[in-house]
């Protein structure tokens, strides 16, 4: 079964002026999968389970018949992220002499 999914945000955090979101669910297709932990939704960007377990995660809410846009309930407050990359070539960076794109998280200028 295949279904859609609009955006999915978090609670936007406001500090020192500033207002910080976080995207929790992209817009675009789920799958749906049967799995040892339960039914789930999936796509390329993370997976979702489909029946409340207690904890108030993000659970995704699958529609009757079958086609159609999910729906969520649940905790929408931002997500701790996760660990960064050991390597700054997942960051864009590469050694002096192959393909060069800037990369604003390393704070390099330019190659090599």
């Amino acid at each position: 079964m295949e279904l859609r999914t609009d955006q999915v945000w978090a609670i936007p955090k406001r500090w020192q002026g500033d207002t910080a979101r976080q995207l929790l669910v992209p817009a675009g297709t789920l799958e749906v999968a049967d799995s040892p932990e339960g039914r789930l939704v999936h796509s390329v960007f993370g997976r979702w389970r489909t029946t409340a377990d207690g904890t108030d995660d993000l659970t995704a809410l699958i529609p009757d018949g079958p086609d159609g846009v999910t729906g969520w309930s649940g905790r929408r407050s931002p997500r701790t992220p996760g660990p960064a990359p050991s390597s700054p070539t997942g960051c864009g960076w590469r050694p002096a002499g192959q393909p060069w794109l800037r990369s604003a998280s390393t704070g390099r200028s330019g190659p090599g």
